[in-house]
Order: structure tokens, then sequence, then C-alpha cells
């Protein structure tokens, strides 16, 4: 699992979990962490995907530590917190959500490296 899988599991996890918010800086977040608006590697606020890289630096990311690496990025966002998606985790879900999105063709696989 790479940098920018990890980014978008993030995402779809938490846009999964505040799927029916109304809240407008949740909202706004989910937008801007958004990693399929643009064509190239990052996400719709360029400075997100940014600080993730920075965030993990020379972590080692693998499908068994990626939600703990992702719980641990999104507590150090001031702009709103949304750690409660990562507070009672289905872990199993996430496992298996992870597993199904590197398996198929996607954007950002072709620089993964299997760990």
């Amino acid at each position: 699992m790479n940098e920018f899988e990890l980014f978008t599991m993030m995402y779809f996890w938490i846009d999964n979990y505040y799927s029916d918010t109304t809240d407008d800086r949740i909202n706004n977040l989910i937008g801007e962490m958004n990693p399929f608006l643009w064509e190239d590697i990052g996400s719709a606020d360029p400075a997100y995907y940014a600080e993730f890289c920075h965030y993990i630096k020379d972590k080692t990311i693998t499908i068994d530590n990626g939600f703990e690496l992702a719980k641990g990025f999104i507590k150090t966002i001031d702009y709103v917190d949304v750690t409660e998606a990562f507070e009672k985790p289905d872990y199993d879900k996430w496992l298996d959500g992870c597993r199904r999105y590197i398996a198929g063709e996607h954007k950002g696989g072709e620089a993964r490296e299997i760990l």
C-alpha cells in the first residue's frame, strides 16, 4: 500500500462515515480531500495530500498498520474534528476495503509497492 492508496482509503472512510452529515465544515473537508478531482496524484486542495505525505515521511505503510496511520493523521487536522470516524471502527471492514481497493486497477496503483 502506498501513500496515495492510504490517503484514498482514509478519504473513503471519512466520506462514508459522514455521508449523512449536514455539517458544512465536515463536507468542506471531504471535498478538499477528494483524491479524484484532478488527474494527478493528490487531493482537490493539494495542501491536504502534501500534509499527509509530510506526516507519513519514512513510515512503512501496510494494510495492517494503515488504519492507525490514518487515525494519527486525522488527529493533526486543525480545520475540523473528524476523529470520531476512527474511534470505534469496524477494523475488519477497513481491512476488507483496503484489500478490495488495492486488488483492482485504480489511480495511483501503478506506484504501489506491495508490503
